[in-house]
C-alpha cells in the first residue's frame, strides 16, 4: 500500500486509535440497526490475535445510544462475542 495519501484516495497508512476516545461512523455498515454514518461510539478495547504483528484484529466500542446494534447484539450473543462487554 502506498504511504502518500495522493495516491489512496486521500487514505492514510497509518491510523492511531485511543482507548477512551469518542469516535463516529463514516460509513453505513447497517441502517437498520443504527449503525449508520454519524453513530457515535468510544473504544473500550483494541484486541490483537495475530501473533507477529501488532495491528488490532478487533477493535471494540460501545455506542453512546442502547439502541444501536441490538440485532447484531442478539446475532451474535450465543458466539460468546459480547459475553464480556
Amino acid at each position: 500500500m502506498p504511504k502518500e495519501p495522493s495516491k489512496t484516495a486521500n487514505l492514510h497508512h497509518t491510523l492511531v486509535i485511543v482507548i477512551g476516545i469518542t469516535y463516529d461512523l463514516t460509513v453505513n455498515v447497517s441502517t437498520e440497526d443504527g449503525l449508520s454514518n454519524g453513530a457515535t461510539c468510544a473504544v473500550k478495547y483494541i484486541e490483537n490475535r495475530q501473533v507477529d504483528t501488532n495491528r488490532p484484529s478487533i477493535i471494540w466500542v460501545q455506542f453512546n445510544d442502547i439502541d444501536i446494534e441490538t440485532e447484531r447484539r442478539l446475532e451474535y450473543r450465543n458466539e460468546g462475542f459480547y459475553s464480556n462487554l
